[in-house]
């Protein structure tokens, strides 16, 4: 209750107090990790040079994610997909929301994955094999993964938008 009444008598829209919100969860969150994780790999570069200096030791840093800009932005995507479940699943479920997200997505997968093996072996035939594998997700012309994941993580940020703001009133 207390920090219900100290969010409602703060002098700020709803989407400010969410956007607010949104702003520490999703990118500070992913520069602090990212200078954490930058921070220990130097960090580990610099006691393994102290105590092995005979052995040529490199630090990691963005050369190994930026040496393939792709997988880079494919790993940027699926970063904001799920971050946006968790987002959602936070403004839904008040008890243990990191929990029970992580549950129900577990259960969609499990689901996904039970349906696409029925459906597979009795639609599939050798034809819509071979099509489907010359198909690309990700090719220069249309970014379908892109789109696809861009579109997912706005909905799912609207429709939290909208219970939280729900919540509040």
């Amino acid at each position: 209750k207390p920090s219900a009444i100290s969010t409602l008598m703060l002098p700020a829209s709803q989407f400010e107090k969410f956007f607010v919100n949104w702003l520490i969860c999703v990118p500070i969150f992913l520069l602090i990790f990212t200078g954490g994780c930058l921070i220990a790999d130097y960090l580990i570069w610099a006691i393994l040079s102290v105590m092995f200096p005979h052995c040529m030791v490199q630090p990691v840093g963005f050369d190994l994610i930026m040496n393939d800009s792709s997988f880079f932005v494919k790993t940027m995507y699926f970063y904001l997909c799920v971050q946006s479940l968790y987002v959602l699943g936070a403004s839904i479920w008040y008890r243990r929301p990191i929990v029970t997200t992580t549950l129900v997505c577990l259960a969609l997968i499990f689901a996904a994955v039970i349906l696409d093996a029925i459906l597979a072996v009795y639609l599939m035939t050798d034809e819509a094999v071979h099509r489907m594998n010359s198909f690309d997700f990700y090719s220069e012309d249309i970014p379908l993964i892109a789109v696809c994941s861009l579109l997912f993580c706005f909905i799912n940020y609207a429709v939290a938008y909208y219970r939280f703001r729900e919540n509040e009133i």
